[in-house]
């Protein structure tokens, strides 16, 4: 944080889907406390069924975004798209969405 300062913007495509669920709450920590007042954070995160494909990417909710987000954030889903295409089937899913939300500052 000293090095780096505090961010208006943040644009997290990627990176949430990537860590552990386990570490989920430590990372949206982290990444909220670089924010400054009056801030803008879109996040994408894939939706599919998590019983045919463990991850990476790991699935996030919509409930589990509530989770991690609600207390400190505004939250808004400005889209959602199906995502699915041919090289994902080989996971073994037959659906996949990605959910694009937008936080501000509550």
């Amino acid at each position: 944080r000293t090095n780096i300062g505090k961010f208006d913007r943040i644009w997290d495509r990627g990176a949430l889907v990537a860590v552990n669920p386990g570490d989920r709450k430590r990372y949206v920590d982290i990444m909220l406390s670089l924010t400054r007042k009056g801030f803008h954070y879109l996040l994408a995160v894939l939706s599919y069924d998590p019983t045919k494909h463990a991850g990476p990417p790991f699935f996030v909710s919509d409930a589990e975004v509530k989770r991690l987000f609600d207390s400190v954030c505004n939250i808004r889903c400005l889209e959602k798209v199906d995502a699915l295409e041919e090289r994902h089937k080989s996971w073994g899913i037959d659906y996949l969405v990605e959910t694009l939300y937008l936080f501000t500052e509550k």
